[in-house]
């Protein structure tokens, strides 16, 4: 995508997460899960009670 939109004028930093900084990658998905596991709002139905099921 970088190397499409340099082509096209935009001008895109280096410091972006991509396939050469493997690490960085990983290390960024895995706090994303973590954020995204621990942030789950319980779900409730329609008649306003929680649902354990989910």
């Amino acid at each position: 995508m970088a190397w499409d939109l340099n082509r096209k004028g935009y001008q895109v930093g280096d410091d972006h997460l991509g396939d050469d900084r493997p690490e960085a990658v990983q290390a960024q998905y895995r706090d994303d899960m973590t954020w995204l596991h621990e942030s789950r709002p319980p779900v409730t139905t329609a008649s306003g009670r929680k649902d354990r099921s989910a």
